[in-house]
């Protein structure tokens, strides 16, 4: 698997990633579409976006938003055919690194309950009680990094 992560920076890499996050929660999670997509997506905004390509098709991506008073990672998807294959982890990883490069030493997730185990296997810890985000139960989760 030939795969190459990198912050979008270009029109189209929006378009693929978007694509995908209709793909994975549009359609496959039934997310409403309106709280899918915020003023966070428009490349004019402070959130860094990222990417996941193998053979220039987008299968991962999500993106870091500065809400002043945290980090966030958010809109974490993968393609379902490309999932158990370590593409979310090394997508989570390559982030994680940059936010290391760039001083910041607390990042946090609204995980789903579904992928608690994905999180805590990269060393998130969970935070507060659960909760429903876009129809989907959810729980704040931390990591400290170094």
């Amino acid at each position: 698997m030939n795969l190459t992560i990198r912050e979008i920076n270009k029109p189209d890499d929006y378009l693929k990633a978007f694509g995908l996050r209709i793909e994975v929660f549009i359609f496959e999670q039934k997310c409403p579409i309106e709280e899918e997509f915020d003023n966070y997506d428009n490349p004019a905004s402070e959130s860094i976006q990222f990417i996941v390509e193998e053979d220039g098709k987008c299968i991962g991506t999500a993106r870091i938003v500065n809400y002043k008073d945290k980090i966030k990672i958010e809109r974490v998807c993968i393609s379902k055919d490309k999932r158990k294959l370590n593409v979310g982890s090394k997508l989570m990883n390559h982030i994680h690194n940059y936010l290391i490069k760039n001083g910041i030493k607390i990042i946090e997730i609204s995980a789903q309950i579904t992928a608690i185990n994905f999180y805590k296997k990269l060393g998130y810890i969970e935070e507060g009680v659960e909760y429903i985000e876009a129809r989907i139960r959810h729980i704040k989760m931390k990591k400290l990094v170094s």
